[in-house]
């Protein structure tokens, strides 16, 4: 536990590091190019490359912090890197970490409380090495003339579950304020089997810096030879404000489809913030909910979150 507390506490005294500041930019710039030649490197490799179309690579790093009153404190950290690779005329890249940060609802990040496999763990570090060993080669494509984009990835998860994954997406401007978006995800592993998710989103865009949003999704995941279908909705309003600020707050629910399950399981409102620390590259986003869970006979209760994210 001490050794997260001074985690957490490094991070949050760095916009007090004055005198340090130019040092710290330097680290990260260091890592920042030292990911980018990597990703060079790899272009070189694969073929002739051309100077006006280098490769390039970017990474983010995150600590995620959940915490409530039935599952206590539990810490996570992910990674998600992508690399793309111009020689392969810019369509296939390389992706790794935790494949779940693609498809991660952005403003609502904790509507389903972490756990780990072991409950009287803080940080499960075998649960934390196999979510964010993800590697895959994806091909992405826009089919220009139905303006759909496509992502098709091959690859392995957690070390031994090799799997394909589709994705495609759309989206709609109905006029200067009402616009729409639909995705579909397909993925199929050897051992994880079938998982599939449909989104569809309607945003009202009040101006420039406001806008409504309500999201809705189903999802089917066939695990352990049980066939397991959820839904869940998140209805929120979001700011912007300068120096890369935001709020957000909003209703979310959510329940099963399946007749063991509660159709309505889980619902609650949330708020969360999110700003850089002294850094144009590092975040804090933090996050109060208030959300119950019939499956499991919990009573509403209050749900904190904090991610601490770095990008390279």
């Amino acid at each position: 536990m001490n050794k997260h507390i001074l985690f957490l506490s490094f991070f949050f005294a760095l916009p007090a590091l004055a005198d340090g500041k130019n040092a710290i930019n330097q680290v990260h710039d260091n890592i920042a190019s030292g990911v980018d030649k990597t990703a060079e490197h790899i272009n070189n490799w694969l073929g002739e490359t051309e100077a006006q179309t280098p490769a390039s690579a970017s990474l983010r790093v995150m600590l995620d912090t959940h915490w409530n009153k039935d599952d206590g404190v539990a810490f996570k950290p992910r990674i998600r890197g992508r690399i793309k690779l111009p020689v392969l005329e810019e369509k296939i890249s390389v992706v790794f970490g935790d494949e779940r940060l693609d498809t991660e609802f952005p403003n609502h990040l904790d509507a389903e409380p972490y756990t780990h496999n072991d409950k009287n763990k803080q940080f499960d570090y075998a649960q934390s090495r196999d979510e964010n060993a993800d590697l895959a080669l994806r091909w992405s494509q826009l089919f220009k003339q139905l303006d759909i984009k496509t992502d098709t990835d091959i690859g392995i998860r957690s070390g031994s579950d090799l799997y394909l994954r589709l994705r495609a997406e759309k989206k709609w401007q109905h006029n200067t304020q009402l616009s729409s978006r639909a995705e579909q995800t397909y993925r199929y592993g050897i051992k994880s089997k079938h998982h599939f998710r449909s989104e569809y989103e309607l945003r009202w865009q009040e101006n420039q810096n406001r806008f409504i949003n309500n999201e809705i999704g189903i999802e089917f995941n066939h695990n352990d030879g049980e066939n397991n279908w959820t839904w869940d909705n998140h209805l929120y309003r979001q700011h912007y404000y300068s120096g890369s600020r935001s709020l957000n707050y909003g209703l979310y629910t959510a329940g099963g489809l399946n007749h063991q399950k509660h159709q309505l399981n889980s619902y609650g409102p949330f708020i969360s913030w999110r700003q850089p620390v002294g850094y144009h590259w590092l975040f804090t986003q933090a996050e109060l909910n208030y959300l119950n869970n019939k499956d499991e006979h919990r009573n509403h209760r209050l749900g904190a979150f904090l991610r601490i994210e770095a990008l390279f």
